[in-house]
Parts: C-alpha cells; structure tokens; sequence
C-alpha cells in the first residue's frame, strides 16, 4: 500500500535483521517502539514524549518511503527499515533537543522567524472540500502548516 503524509503516522515497519529492536509482537515497529528505543538509550539525556516520536516518525517514514518509491532500482527495500527510521529520529533528537535547532516552521509558530523568511516547503495534502477553496497542507519535513 502507499504510504501519504497522512498514513506514514500509523505505518509500522516490518523487522528484518536489526540492531536496536529485538521483535514485536506482529515483527514491525512503529511509533511507540520508537519511543520505548529511544527511552532505553538515550541514558543520560531526558527522552522525548511519545507525541515528539510520533510527530518525527510520520515525517521520517514518509520520506524514506518516498525514496524507495522514486528510485526503486536504488533505494528499493533500502531506506524503510526500523534502524534507519530509528537513527534519523535519533539525529533530530540530536538536532532539536541536544544543539536546540529548530525547524523554520517552528521557529515561524513560536514567533522566532518572520513568515516570509525564505524556506522550502512540501506540498504533504491537498484538501479538498465540496463547497470550500482548495487548501494545502505543507511541511518543511519537520513540521506540518496549512
């Protein structure tokens, strides 16, 4: 099935041969394993709240799965594995907690950045409505805004 910006949140990545995560109950991890991985290494450090995992691993996913899916004869099978998915959740972690970087987006919604500084956005959703304009949903691939 096709992995959106909208389905990658609940999408639970099959396990092959791993180096963090020892098996689930169905072999695939999601969000919530995530977590649990990064509670139990990151020792020292305060681990981030689930909603953090959750909202890091949808973005996370839905690129990888977007790789594999633009360049299959590269990336096929590749990108979309439970250590890759849990080593960029780590590098963000790294990033946002650890060196307190934060996405444009974030910096535009806590009134850190003006919103016409320059950026690149995604189109993650198109919505759609009956008797409504379109609207758009964009990422910066951190964050989502409409």
């Amino acid at each position: 099935r096709e992995i959106t910006s909208q389905t990658a949140a609940a999408f639970r990545v099959r396990i092959r041969r791993t180096q963090f995560f020892n098996g689930s109950v169905d072999d695939r991890v999601g969000a919530a394993e995530m977590h649990r991985a990064l509670v139990n290494n990151l020792h020292r450090d305060t681990p981030p709240s689930l909603d953090w995992v959750r909202g890091h691993f949808r973005w996370v996913v839905w690129k990888l799965a977007a790789m594999e899916r633009a360049f299959p004869a590269i990336f096929g099978g590749k990108c979309l594995t439970p250590d890759k998915v849990y080593l960029q959740i780590v590098n963000r972690y790294d990033k946002e907690v650890r060196g307190s970087k934060r996405s444009v987006l974030t910096k535009i919604q806590e009134k850190d950045e003006q919103n016409t500084a320059y950026m690149i956005l995604c189109v993650s959703q198109v919505v759609q409505c009956d008797s409504k304009p379109v609207r758009l949903l964009l990422t910066d691939g951190w964050r989502e805004a409409d």
